[in-house]
């Protein structure tokens, strides 16, 4: 699922409030150019004795413009859900 217009300002309000870095943690590339991806479904197993097995969780991705690197966070705590 793309971001909407205000789920981007939402995003940008976070990181700019969070103090976020842009460093890349695979190639190190310090451009801060991180491309919105979307936010996907992560299915959660951890065990069977707990209630989080099969509990989806929405992820955002950002993509590194210069490697493709990709990090995930959770869109609920950012806001976007």
């Amino acid at each position: 699922m793309r971001l909407t217009i205000g789920q981007e300002a939402i995003l940008v309000k976070w990181f700019n409030t969070h103090r976020a870095r842009g460093l890349c943690p695979v190639c190190e590339s310090t451009e801060r150019e991180w491309d919105t991806g979307e936010i996907v479904k992560i299915v959660a197993h951890i065990t069977k004795d707990m209630d989080t097995v099969g509990r989806e969780i929405p992820m955002l991705q950002l993509v590194c413009s210069n490697c493709g690197a990709i990090r995930l966070f959770d869109a609920v705590k950012l806001g976007l859900m």
